[in-house]
């Protein structure tokens, strides 16, 4: 499963799947530790960046690619200091995560 979201993610779309749900790009949030609340990882995601990607791109693909994973956050695994003024413009990996919910729905 883990290749064929790769190769999806990285041809830009999101294919459904009973693994998949809706979720906004917009709205997935990034975290530097852990979140408080408990969590299912739904797998990893990264962005490459590099001298001419703009920070928000790095930044917006990897909200892309939690949403097409159905995560509503990714947890940096990197090594980037939070405090570094270019953050943005290194190349970051995450695990996406969908956080737990006491409903059993399908």
């Amino acid at each position: 499963m883990g290749f064929v979201c790769t190769s999806l993610t990285l041809a830009g779309c999101c294919e459904t799947g009973p693994w998949t749900r809706d979720v906004d790009p917009d709205r997935v949030v990034i975290f530097l530790s852990p979140p408080p609340r408990n969590y299912f990882e739904a797998g990893i995601v990264s962005s490459p960046a590099g001298r001419n990607t703009l920070p928000a791109d790095n930044y917006h693909r990897l909200q892309r690619e939690a949403a097409c994973l159905g995560a509503s956050a990714v947890i940096l695994t990197d090594q980037v200091p939070g405090e570094e003024p270019d953050f943005w413009q290194y190349p970051h990996t995450g695990i996406a995560i969908v956080y737990a919910t006491s409903s059993l729905s399908p």
